[in-house]
């Protein structure tokens, strides 16, 4: 926390210290409290905006983020917080408040979620905002314009107030994600925001976005590296840079416009917005005039990029289907996407999603997916692989969700090898009490010209001549969690297939559906969902070698 305070609070006389400077959170940390350790674990569970405006106003020993000298600072570098979640951040005194109190043109702050935090300020000459309070104008900092770029942020279950207002009633300092733009344009790309309690004013207005959004600058003002960029009215680069853009986000308990009458009119552009699901108002909003400032121009037409939905909406798998064009992650056909859901009707999130399924699944050399055949829900199974050239190769993994839950194996062989099962030798390893361990070599019974069924766990049959499936019916459940790793003898020769879990096999579920939806896949997803939560409750009563 020291070290990141130190990043974002740099004197604006020493705007070098960051300028065009990357910095990153290492890798490991998962999450940063900004309070004394004894109290992280209690802020860390808080449940929703409600519980922690309780907790921060009824508590105290709290430690203010960052206090005098915070209006003269700026931040004009790269940082990425690595997937980080910041939690108790507070502010509650006469200065700005926010994550990072004054960015500059160049900017780019990505990869962060900040939950569970209060801000709020008791002088109106302050801006607020979750990440960003204020973007310094031309008179500070670098003094020149340019584009500050947010990227892959999330904000959630904060309380985030300003109970001041400007003299004309209007808001032109605070935003849940950043307070005013001044003179710089703002990009936020793939951008969370949910469960906050944020509003200003005395009559608790709904806070915006951001307000005093930006201008539009000159094409040749400074653009963090990486950025696309959108010209205002034209596709060329003649035109000045547009002076806000949303795109790819989803914002719940907020107006992704500014609806104050002042400098927010600058964000009120319909062309600002692309791919942008909000549940406010995404129908037509009137022009209205405005005394000495001019007028001020709101939506007169709907605008098609913003996409009203509901925070229910987009809980689960349904996210994906209510928001068809965010770049969601798919371990197979998209693995750079950034967008996750949730198997337990949770929101969704722009980081792996703990409870979903996450362990390594199997190196193929390639996978293919086939229709399934509605007269044989079998033919529905979803891993079909030859590894190679070998001679063979793991045809498909399932599991039994049954009683005595087990995983079973298929080896499927590029020719009849009925006659010589007896050169097959598997051997399973995995994880038990710290220590690996593994089977003793498991063979199926030599070929005597008749089939066997679930013989010492083996099956194999003329219908399936040359699929020789192993029910792994000796192995502790709990090693279907952690993994087992599978090692097949063939005639002399070692072959190893890689790992095998409960995760995994949700993983391949989940790449096979999305290419090829249908409820079978669906199904057998929460199939192997109940069953990892099955063996995890086994293993809190009785222990994890279950």
């Amino acid at each position: 926390a020291a070290e990141l305070a130190w990043v974002v609070s740099r004197p604006i006389g020493n705007f070098a210290d960051t300028d065009g400077k990357y910095f990153k959170v290492a890798d490991g940390i998962k999450n940063i409290v900004l309070q004394p350790e004894e109290k992280a674990a209690t802020i860390m569970a808080l449940s929703d905006a409600a519980a922690v405006k309780s907790h921060f106003e009824n508590g105290s020993g709290f430690k203010q983020w960052k206090t005098g000298g915070w209006e003269g600072t700026t931040f004009c570098g790269n940082i990425d917080f690595n997937d980080v979640t910041i939690y108790g951040l507070y502010q509650n005194s006469a200065n700005n408040a926010a994550l990072i109190c004054n960015v500059d043109a160049g900017a780019v702050i990505k990869n962060v979620t900040l939950k569970n935090s209060y801000l709020t300020k008791t002088n109106n000459n302050y801006q607020i905002g979750a990440i960003a309070a204020v973007a310094n104008g031309t008179g500070y900092g670098k003094k020149t314009n340019g584009i500050i770029w947010f990227d892959t942020i999330t904000i959630a279950n904060n309380y985030i107030y300003s109970p001041w207002a400007e003299t004309n009633g209007t808001n032109e300092r605070s935003g849940i994600l950043m307070g005013a733009a001044s003179s710089d344009a703002v990009y936020t790309d793939n951008c969370l925001i949910y469960g906050n309690d944020a509003s200003w004013g005395p009559n608790k207005e709904k806070m915006p976005l951001m307000a005093a959004a930006g201008n539009a600058i000159p094409n040749t003002a400074v653009v963090p590296e990486g950025l696309e960029v959108v010209y205002n009215g034209t596709n060329t680069s003649g035109a000045p840079l547009h002076a806000c853009m949303v795109r790819n986000s989803v914002i719940l308990g907020c107006n992704p416009y500014d609806l104050t009458q002042g400098l927010g009119s600058r964000f009120n552009d319909p062309t600002s917005y692309k791919n942008v699901y909000t549940d406010a108002s995404v129908g037509l909003i009137k022009e209205i005039s405005q005394n000495a400032n001019g007028t001020v121009y709101y939506f007169n037409t709907n605008v098609s990029q913003l996409k009203q939905i509901s925070a229910k909406d987009i809980l689960g798998i349904n996210a994906r289907e209510v928001m068809p064009q965010l770049d969601w992650y798919n371990p197979l056909t998209n693995p750079d996407g950034v967008w996750h859901y949730s198997y337990i009707n949770a929101m969704p999130s722009l980081s792996p999603i703990d409870e979903g399924f996450s362990t390594v699944y199997p190196e193929y050399d390639s996978v293919e997916f086939i229709t399934p055949d509605t007269d044989d829900a079998e033919t529905c199974d979803y891993v079909y692989h030859e590894n190679g050239t070998m001679a063979f190769g793991v045809y498909q993994t399932a599991l039994s969700t049954k009683s005595s839950p087990y995983m079973s194996f298929a080896f499927a062989f590029l020719g009849d090898y009925r006659a010589n099962r007896d050169k097959i030798q598997v051997t399973f390893t995995y994880t038990q009490n710290g220590q690996s361990v593994t089977t003793e070599p498991i063979s199926p019974p030599a070929y005597d010209g008749s089939d066997i069924k679930n013989v010492n766990g083996w099956t194999n049959t003329a219908r399936n001549g040359r699929y020789h499936t192993y029910k792994a019916t000796g192995l502790p459940i709990s090693a279907m969690l952690t993994g087992i790793d599978v090692n097949v003898n063939y005639d002399g020769k070692d072959y190893y297939f890689g790992k095998f879990s409960i995760d995994g096999v949700g993983l391949e579920l989940e790449a096979a559906n999305a290419v090829q939806p249908c409820e079978y896949y669906e199904t057998r997803i929460e199939a192997a969902k109940a069953l990892k939560f099955y063996i995890t409750a086994l293993q809190s009563r009785y222990g994890s070698n279950v």
